[in-house]
């Protein structure tokens, strides 16, 4: 699995998680490395990760549905931050829409496998409904035909080697 999404998806291994301190959905390392490559200073970066933890903070009434949706939002139509007082806001973008192959896609297992047999966990809590799928497994299914890409028809057991 690890080397179909390396190979076949283009995905960066980021190595087994599953053992690692401070785990979190947003990885700020990661995130703030990719907008300063995209233009992005110091100052703008910053407002954009307090808005992105902002959502994704679960407490008081808010749901983690309503976190997800949230977050959902921030990655689909951009992060909007001023700059500097009195300058207007600006969008920042966290997925270049217009030029996927200017994204950063990784993929780490989280979670030890179970018995013999390795899994992969993915989470997405919510996906935006099309006329094509309805969540996120038919998302990816999409994403997977789109491609041309051929699942192994027997389950692997070496989805944690890196190959």
């Amino acid at each position: 699995m690890i080397a179909f999404f390396r190979d076949a998806l283009g995905c960066i291994y980021l190595g087994n998680w599953h053992e690692r301190t401070d785990n979190k959905n947003i990885e700020n390392g990661l995130l703030t490395d990719w907008l300063k490559r995209n233009g992005h200073g110091d100052r703008v970066i910053d407002k954009v990760l307090r808005e992105l933890d902002k959502a994704a903070a679960l407490g008081g009434s808010k749901t983690l549905y309503e976190a997800n949706r949230e977050v959902y939002d921030l990655l689909r139509y951009g992060v909007k931050v001023r700059p500097h007082v009195g300058e207007p806001n600006v969008t920042v973008w966290l997925i270049d829409w217009e030029n996927p192959g200017n994204n950063d896609f990784a993929i780490a297992p989280v979670e030890p496998p179970r018995d013999t047999t390795a899994y992969l966990r993915f989470f997405c809590a919510y996906a935006e409904p099309t006329d094509r799928y309805g969540d996120f497994h038919g998302a990816l299914r999409c994403l997977i035909a789109d491609a041309n890409l051929e699942i192994p028809p027997e389950p692997q057991s070496d989805l944690f080697e890196e190959k």
